[in-house]
């Protein structure tokens, strides 16, 4: 299904470069025109926009008896308006800005019916001021508007932004604005919802965000409402009456041909409309606060997930310590943001579009303690103990633990981190000793609630920080971490259970194929031959009674008859042989029982 943003790009292509000195910005009637049809067909405002901004609002609604309200471009209809009557009640004064004049005119109708008893916004204790003009903070030489920011002699608590973002050539710098008045007037909060490609606010801090990847708009297929929407999207129209006319012929096919045609809505268009909500409160501008104490660096390439290497970051910092660390815990409690961190780079969610990043890769060392090292009191069951930086990969862990003998049930990639410990981790080893998180038995945190150094678990002596405290709740805590470990802070450190590092005996064999009837032709005999040797085996068991040690000597007493019988003679080197004793081996090991060669 084709996105708004991508049928935008289709429709501006279609221009000719002999027409272009005609194109026309889209007059008042029919910016309403396609807006309505926009707004019509959207699932966004019932699925996504009206509850999460309930959500976000819910806290300053609850903590307040009332707060003030200012919407730049609201359109026909405040999206506030929809919220529900227990937090509509307590919006006691309302300002918009709305250039649009018809759409002025129908905001006003809306707001301020005949009946009072029927207005959407029942509690106003001011008279609903709607300016005609766009917004902006500066007038033409550059000084404050202070109309615009004192307009009625109290601070805006809430600035939204919802339908404005499509009219607006310069977002960020209206977003900038918005974030100054609310700096200034001491606000609360800024909130933009945005659904017009990439939004990107490089260096400003969000308070809160949110996503709605599943977004639609279905629009009718009729030729005037496509027109209408068409003109919309692309955000012109022509003034040539031929050329216009030959251009929507052009439109209307682009939009049957992007948009998709689904069962249940046969007259209908469907085009994928992702949306996103950013919360920014009057310290998204106070990065230059940490990164005085906290190195900073201009990118991570050590990112690997593709959908995160698309996100852009307020700022990446790395930490070369622990007081560092919670340096940005503390700095982002006191001006509630959030945090990512940054461990293997595999994670979708490691890096986040203006939410400040930690990269943990400057805390990369492992430490194998063996038996002789672990200290006497320790009652756990293990050859030895390994304690591993939230920075190391897995190939950083198993090559340490290997070199001592040892070994952790990790994962089967190398440069996977902490990610994969900390909420589960499937690797070669899980049959025999678990998930990689059930390995682990202690662990080293930063809160995320009060910035404090937590030991959670077993963590030996000389690896526990001086600054550390136990948590109250330390076996709850522990017992969440196996698998939940990257919702309670930032991991500095992790204590793992090691085992004996077991050795196996690979060969490989190399099956020679002269085209794809040959190859289809092995391939059906290696399946009746595992068919086949899955029956034998199932038998022997049935009528012998054996127990699952007696099978297993009984498997390895063939598979040794067949090697010993094949490996040196002529026979072994026919293609046959190396098929039926790959079949033999695989067949083994889908028995899972422990083979010795």
């Amino acid at each position: 299904m084709a996105t708004l943003e991508e049928l935008k790009e289709t429709l501006r292509s279609n221009i000719r470069l002999d027409t272009t000195s005609s194109k026309k910005t889209l007059s008042d009637s029919q910016y309403r025109a396609g807006f309505n049809v926009l707004v019509q067909g959207s699932t966004n405002y019932q699925s996504f926009i009206v509850p999460q901004l309930s959500q976000l609002l819910a806290p300053l609604l609850d903590s307040r008896v009332e707060i003030s309200a200012l919407e730049i471009g609201p359109g026909p209809k405040s999206v506030l308006g929809r919220l529900p009557y227990h937090q509509r009640r307590k919006i006691r004064k309302y300002t918009a800005f709305e250039p649009n004049s018809l759409f002025a005119t129908e905001l006003e109708a809306w707001l301020l019916p005949d009946d009072q008893a029927k207005s959407v916004l029942p509690c106003l204790e001011t008279p609903v001021c709607i300016h005609r003009v766009p917004f902006a903070m500066h007038d033409n030489t550059g000084s404050v508007n202070d109309n615009h920011m004192h307009d009625g002699g109290k601070p805006y608590d809430l600035i939204l932004l919802c339908h404005s973002m499509y009219a607006m050539r310069s977002k960020r710098s209206v977003v900038e604005q918005a974030l100054e008045m609310l700096r200034k007037q001491g606000g609360e909060m800024v909130v933009v919802f945005h659904r017009d490609g990439a939004l990107h606010l490089d260096g400003l801090v969000c308070h809160q965000s949110a996503s709605f990847p599943t977004g639609v708009v279905r629009v009718a297929d009729d030729d005037k409402v496509l027109d209408d929407f068409a003109s919309f999207i692309a955000g012109f129209t022509m003034r040539d009456e031929e050329v216009r006319k030959s251009l929507h012929t052009e439109w209307r096919k682009a939009c049957r041909t992007l948009g998709r045609h689904e069962e249940a809505h046969p007259k209908h268009l469907s085009f994928s409309s992702p949306d996103i909500l950013v919360a920014f409160n009057r310290h998204a501008t106070e990065l230059s606060q940490l990164t005085a104490q906290v190195p900073a660096i201009q990118s991570d390439r050590s990112i690997k997930n593709r959908e995160a290497r698309l996100q852009r970051p307020a700022s990446i910092y790395r930490p070369v310590d622990i007081q560092h660390i919670q340096l940005c815990v503390q700095w982002a409690i006191k001006h509630k943001v959030g945090l990512t961190v940054i461990a293997g780079g595999h994670s979708g969610h490691c890096v986040r579009n203006n939410v400040v990043s930690i990269d943990m890769s400057a805390f990369d060392q492992a430490y194998v303690l063996t038996t002789e090292e672990k200290p006497k009191t320790t009652e756990l069951d293990c050859r030895a103990l390994v304690v591993v930086e939230a920075g190391c990969t897995t190939g950083d862990v198993i090559g340490k633990a290997m070199a001592a003998g040892v070994t952790v049930p990790l994962g089967s990639r190398p440069s996977v981190g902490a990610g994969l410990w900390l909420q589960g981790g499937i690797g070669h080893l899980a049959r025999l000793h678990g998930l990689a998180c059930d390995a682990i038995i202690g662990a080293v945190v930063v809160s995320v609630e009060s910035g404090e150094v937590l030991c959670v678990g077993y963590v030996p002596s000389q690896h526990r920080p001086a600054v550390s405290v136990c948590p109250e709740n330390e076996d709850d805590m522990l017992w969440a971490m196996k698998g939940a470990g990257t919702n309670f802070g930032i991991v500095v450190s992790v204590t793992f259970k090691a085992y004996a590092a077991p050795t196996y005996v690979v060969r490989n064999w190399v099956v020679s194929l002269s085209g794809d009837l040959e190859a289809q032709a092995k391939l059906s005999r290696f399946c009746c031959g595992i068919r086949l040797l899955q029956y034998t085996l199932h038998m022997s068991l049935n009528t012998h009674g054996c127990n699952g040690s007696c099978l297993a000597r009984f498997k390895s007493c063939i598979y040794r008859h067949l090697l010993a019988r094949y490996q040196h003679s002529a026979v072994f080197h026919r293609p046959d042989s190396p098929m039926l004793l790959f079949t033999i081996a695989i067949s083994i090991i889908q028995w899972q029982l422990p083979l010795q060669l």
